[in-house]
């Protein structure tokens, strides 16, 4: 099945002349392609979950590439094997921004066995419980035990009263996005993305994180941070005008290194 469905792939391509990266292209453009460009695997939001990413790529009966890397550490999502995105005819590929240097074999939360960035190290709590810990040492996420995935239960900035406090805390909001296990270089990141432009036809996404009001509640609490837009609007700010200061001084660099390999809306 998974062969008809690449000759068919490749037949469309040979009647129609059209790459994926020219089908995203010229839907961008607001040109007609020849089918409605599909996006597996292209970004977070398009990508998916380990467990579901088994059970497709069984009932699809598609193989799956190993090992399987675990990109989205908060959301367990994994890398879409290049099969199973050609087997759902998908039209584009991400040039991700949070590269580890090196990766290490760990268990998933179903005790599939992964590769995870080799910093990435949970600490298992007495209750089964698993915590991770940032660069100082304070708790980030946790996945309670027989859980799925990680989140945000920890405010770090939870007891700040002042800008003066908000400010004290500069360095690591600016980094808000930037997970210590991510350890790449912009430039090594630009060397990745380039290797996975020149080996592939699809339309290449740039996927850089740059949260703004999201990050506000993670570092000051889910309900505290809309409390301080209506009560405490000066810290707020404060708040988010570093977190942007941040995001733009980081985007340059991704854009500077990432950014050529990336595709656009016009050629």
């Amino acid at each position: 099945m998974f062969n008809q469905q690449r000759r068919k792939r490749r037949k469309m391509k040979k009647e129609t002349g059209l790459t994926s990266r020219e089908r995203v292209i010229m839907a961008l453009n607001h040109q007609e392609p020849d089918r409605v460009p599909i996006d597996f695997g292209g970004t977070d939001a398009t990508n998916i979950q380990l467990g579901p990413y088994k059970k497709l790529a069984a009932l699809l009966g598609c193989p799956i590439e190993k090992p399987i890397f675990l990109h989205d550490l908060m959301q367990q999502q994994t890398e879409v094997s290049m099969e199973l995105a050609d087997r759902l005819y998908s039209d584009a590929r991400f040039a991700y921004i949070g590269y580890p240097k090196e990766w290490r074999d760990d268990l998933a939360y179903d005790g599939t066995p992964v590769k995870v960035p080799r910093g990435f190290v949970p600490q298992i709590q007495e209750n089964g419980d698993l915590l991770v810990m940032d660069s100082s040492g304070y708790p980030s996420m946790k996945m309670p035990k027989d859980g799925f995935f990680f989140d945000f239960p920890f405010h770090k900035l939870s007891e700040c009263r002042s800008i003066a406090d908000i400010e004290g805390y500069r360095a690591d909001i600016e980094s808000f996005d930037l997970s210590s296990w991510h350890d790449c270089s912009y430039e090594e990141m630009g060397q990745k993305a380039k290797k996975i432009r020149q080996g592939t036809d699809k339309y290449i996404t740039g996927l850089f994180y740059g949260h703004v009001f999201q990050a506000g509640q993670v570092l000051r609490g889910w309900s505290q941070f809309p409390l301080d837009l209506a009560e405490n609007p000066g810290l707020a700010q404060a708040l988010m005008e570093i977190l942007v200061d941040g995001h733009i001084k980081n985007f340059d660099q991704w854009y500077a290194h990432v950014g050529p390999f990336v595709d656009r809306k016009s050629t």
